[in-house]
């Protein structure tokens, strides 16, 4: 939590005229945590499309004319 702070601050000090909603409050580990669970995320989601796409195929008629 301290880390946050202190990232908070450091955005302040940089941009003191700046909203205080474009102000940045994760720390670059924070960052690099969020960017790595979404990469997981979406490789899970591809995972699983693939999964069924193939399951699909595997229950499709044999002959389809």
């Amino acid at each position: 939590m301290s880390g946050n702070f202190e990232t908070l601050l450091s955005s302040v000090a940089a941009n003191p005229d700046a909203r205080l909603d474009s102000l940045e409050m994760m720390t670059e580990a924070e960052k690099q945590r969020q960017d790595s669970e979404k990469r997981e995320r979406q490789e899970a989601r591809a995972r699983r499309l693939r999964r069924v796409s193939r399951e699909a195929v595997d229950l499709a008629p044999a002959d389809l004319s």
